[in-house]
C-alpha cells in the first residue's frame, strides 16, 4: 500500500504564485494519479493505491508531480524514485513508514509518503517450465500440488520459488 500524503514547497508556475498539483505514482506500467488541487503548493491529497510487484528486488516506485494547465501542456514540478527493495528492508526493522522524500529536477519541493509492504503468497500454475524465467530456482516437490481442472494427475509437479512467491509447474 502506498499513502500519498502530501506534498511541501512545490515549485510555483502560475501569476499569483501558487500551482494547481497533482502526482502519478507509478511501478513499471501501472500508475495511479491523485486528484489536481487547486492554487497551492502545499497540495494534502491522502491518496491510497496498491501495486502487483513483479520483481521484489528490481521494481521501482516512481512519483512525480505536475501542475495541470488548461490549454498548455502540464509544468513538471518535480520526481522521485524509491527501489521496492529499500522499502522492504526499512520495513523489516521499523514496520510501516512514513518518509519524506525530496522532489529532482527542481529547485524546491518534497512529497510525504507512507509505505506498508504487504507480501502475500502467490500461487501460479503453468504448464512448463519454460513458462518461467530461467533465474528462478526450480525443484520437485515431495508432494504433488493438487491438480487444477485441465490438467492430468499423472504430470510431474514442480515448485519454483522467486520473490517470496511460490509457483507450482506441472508437466
Amino acid at each position: 500500500m502506498v499513502h500519498i500524503i502530501e506534498a511541501t514547497e512545490l515549485k510555483a508556475c502560475k501569476p499569483n504564485g501558487k500551482s494547481n498539483p497533482y502526482c502519478e505514482i507509478s511501478m513499471g506500467s501501472q500508475s495511479y494519479t491523485t486528484r489536481t488541487l487547486q492554487d497551492t503548493l502545499n497540495p494534502k491529497w491522502n491518496f491510497n493505491c496498491q501495486f502487483f510487484i513483479k520483481d521484489l528486488y528490481q521494481d521501482v516506485l516512481c512519483l512525480t508531480m505536475f501542475d495541470r494547465d488548461q490549454f498548455s501542456p502540464d509544468d513538471f514540478l518535480g520526481r522521485t524514485e524509491v527501489p521496492l527493495a529499500k522499502i522492504r528492508t526499512e520495513q523489516e526493522s521499523k514496520g510501516p513508514t512514513t518518509r519524506r522524500l525530496l522532489l529532482h529536477e527542481v529547485p524546491t519541493g518534497e512529497v510525504w509518503v507512507r509505505f506498508d509492504l504487504q507480501l502475500f503468497e502467490q500461487k501460479l500454475f503453468c504448464r512448463s517450465r519454460r513458462d518461467l524465467p530461467a533465474r528462478w530456482g526450480l525443484e520437485k516437490t515431495q508432494l504433488p500440488a493438487p491438480p487444477r481442472a485441465g490438467e492430468h494427475p499423472g504430470f510431474t509437479h514442480h515448485r519454483a520459488t522467486h520473490a517470496g512467491a511460490l509457483y507450482f509447474i506441472a508437466h
